[in-house]
């Protein structure tokens, strides 16, 4: 278990090395994390959308919403 942690939130995961990952980038999928939607559902994974914040692109003016810098660490 690890802490994968921005300036935009935390969040707590099971961690699996994957030898075909880009060094130095942690992926996480999406739309496996739900805290609604019923009792089967409720507070079941993480959304690592939380820890993307909504930047502008400086060149488009395009809202960024696919990376952030994180921090890794054992929980």
């Amino acid at each position: 278990a690890i802490w994968i942690e921005s300036i935009h939130g935390k969040v707590r995961v099971i961690a699996k090395i994957y030898a075909g990952a880009m060094p130095g980038v942690v992926s996480l999928p999406l739309s496996f994390g739900h805290k609604a939607l019923g009792q089967w559902a409720r507070n079941r994974g993480v959304n690592p959308m939380e820890l993307v914040g909504a930047s502008l692109d400086e060149w488009t003016g395009q809202v960024l919403k696919s990376s952030a810098r994180i921090k890794v660490y054992k929980a």
